[in-house]
């Protein structure tokens, strides 16, 4: 969210995404990931095991799952056993991701972070988004525009938070206007 609130005059930090994320992982482990995968849609990983395969030739699939909504201790301990040294988690609401990494923090022997783009990606369901559209950080309207009926169920969720900080956030209104009109044409 702090990217796209750029367009108010806010100052934010430099962004890097899950796809930088996980080649850098891979890079500096030299290969040597051992990765399970977590996902509440089950038509993705069939293609994303066979992509990741493909892409990354040292990487080990460990395992991978479904999740339903009820995931016990047994199911975690079977994710523990396996092996795995990260754990890529994505479900279809990053608000979502954020609270199940929450509520399972200290269950799961493994690094377990959330890639919901980089399973979205290498699943071959989305497509990379061009350098222009992350450096303006419209990333959503993107998707939006690429995939209306998917990405509606999720930002009708997180939008109208997104909004309420925009309209309660004075400083940043201001910031924007003061920068619109000291520019020089």
């Amino acid at each position: 969210m702090g990217k796209d609130k750029r367009f108010l005059g806010a100052v934010t930090q430099e962004r890097i995404t899950d796809l930088e994320i996980f080649k850098l992982l891979y890079q500096s482990m030299g290969g040597e990931i051992k990765l399970f995968l977590l996902t509440e849609i089950d038509d993705v990983l069939t293609p994303l095991e066979q992509n990741l395969i493909q892409c990354f030739p040292n990487l080990k699939i460990v395992g991978s799952q479904v999740l339903s909504e009820s995931v016990n201790e047994d199911w975690l301990d079977e994710i523990n056993q396996t092996g795995a040294n990260l754990v890529g988690l994505y479900l279809r609401n990053p608000t979502e991701e954020v609270i199940w990494l929450a509520e399972h923090k200290n269950k799961i022997s493994a690094v377990v972070i959330g890639l919901g783009t980089f399973f979205q990606i290498y699943s071959e369901k989305y497509t990379e988004l061009p350098p222009y559209v992350q450096e303006m950080g419209v990333e959503g309207l993107h998707r939006i525009m690429e995939h209306p009926d998917e990405c509606w169920e999720i930002y009708s969720k997180n939008i109208p938070d997104f909004i309420w900080q925009i309209l309660t956030d004075r400083g940043a209104l201001e910031r924007r206007i003061l920068k619109l009109f000291s520019k020089k044409y």
